[in-house]
């Protein structure tokens, strides 16, 4: 009755090679980003402390 439920069953990644560079370059992106946003913001502060 319950053969067709397999809880065991993996994922399979959609798209293949293509799809995970894409991933990667957007994780990239975002680490990238999120760095440069965070020097610009303690800069700022920076300035805004001394003043």
């Amino acid at each position: 009755m319950f053969g067709f439920v397999n809880s065991q069953k993996e994922k399979n990644e959609v798209g293949g090679e293509i799809e995970q560079d894409r991933k990667r370059r957007e994780l990239y992106f975002y680490i990238s980003f999120g760095i440069i946003a965070f020097i610009v913001l303690n800069v700022v502060l920076y300035f805004i402390s001394n003043s």
